[in-house]
């Protein structure tokens, strides 16, 4: 069933192997927000029984799966697939002019909108967010990701530097393979918008380290012997290098990794796809090294002034700014 048009119309597409029950929750998420008609994912070669289910149910309901690029060499490239994806919606008469965005997304990126007071996923909030860049001709930038925290349901750190990116429809130009910086061709520049990501990352630390494994393998390099992953860690641009600290420390180290980040409690973020913990609502919790306390966006405007002209909300300028200037939380007594 397609959602209604909104004042910004997106059609998203995603590049996946094998990803089994994250992809089912990535497309309960997108086809609430979007439409499963929006949809489109781009098959990296999966034989997981259930990610081949879940491909063919959403298929069956209006998505386009996209068979044809299943080796590795594909994913390496997915950049140069998207751009050519979207190109052909542009050039299509019958899709030409029924979007305003190009949302290139990794399966466990699930959008979220950045709210005064909260991170939502509701459908409304995600729409207001997005209707204010509805007419925009520049690159689209959401420029900052929360990471969620392991063993933690709910908690996410947040990177104020790991940004992402979009394109008005009639624009792309090139999209890089982390979709992190694409260009428009329309008009030069990026837009920041309000939108985030929930990105979850980070699975239980053994399933964490296979799927690294399986990522990074290849006939010149073994998974498995530290030496191999070591000179591989000295080639810049490495594909899959940013895997390389899980095989290479402990458990320990990838669960403390974020005690010196700012991490956010999101109520709807118990698991992919805007799941809340029971009795879980109201504003988020923010922690780091001096200790636990309640967001108010009302106190942080009081103690900051001048936030008050930044355009996209008080939470916003906080988790990309706030925290890392040491701006005061609340008025000092």
């Amino acid at each position: 069933m397609s959602a209604p048009r909104h004042p910004c119309s997106v059609r998203v597409l995603m590049m996946q192997r094998d990803e089994g029950p994250l992809l089912l929750s990535w497309f309960s998420h997108y086809a609430r927000l979007f439409g499963m008609d929006r949809l489109t994912v781009m098959d990296n070669g999966s034989r997981d029984p259930l990610t081949l289910h879940v491909l063919a149910q959403a298929e069956a309901r209006g998505a386009l799966i996209d068979r044809r690029h299943s080796g590795p060499e594909d994913f390496q490239a997915k950049g140069l697939h998207f751009a050519r994806v979207i190109r052909s919606w542009d050039a299509d008469p019958g899709i030409a002019g029924t979007y305003d965005m190009a949302l290139p997304v990794d399966c466990d990126e699930f959008i979220a909108a950045v709210d005064a007071d909260r991170i939502s996923t509701a459908t409304e909030a995600v729409h207001d967010a997005l209707a204010e860049v509805a007419h925009e001709k520049r690159a689209l930038r959401l420029e900052l990701s929360l990471f969620n925290v392991p063993d933690r349901p709910g908690w996410f750190a947040v990177d104020p530097d790991f940004c992402k990116g979009a394109i008005p429809a009639g624009g792309v130009d090139l999209i890089d393979n982390g979709q992190h910086m694409p260009n428009s061709a329309l008009e030069p520049g990026f837009a920041a918008t309000r939108l985030t990501y929930l990105h979850w990352h980070n699975r239980p630390f053994d399933e964490m380290r296979e799927r690294a494994r399986q990522k990074i393998g290849t006939s010149l390099i073994d998974p498995t012997d530290d030496s191999d992953l070591r000179r591989y860690a000295m080639v810049r641009q490495a594909p899959g290098r940013h895997l390389l600290p899980v095989l290479l420390r402990d458990a320990q180290w990838y669960r403390a990794r974020y005690d010196d980040s700012l991490r956010l409690f999101v109520p709807e973020g118990a698991a992919p796809g805007g799941a809340a913990l029971p009795g879980e609502t109201g504003s988020p919790v923010i922690e780091d090294r001096r200790g636990r306390r309640t967001w108010s966006d009302t106190a942080y405007l009081a103690a900051n002034s001048d936030v008050a002209n930044y355009p996209l909300g008080p939470l916003h300028h906080f988790l990309r700014y706030g925290w890392a200037e040491g701006r005061l939380e609340r008025p000092s007594a």
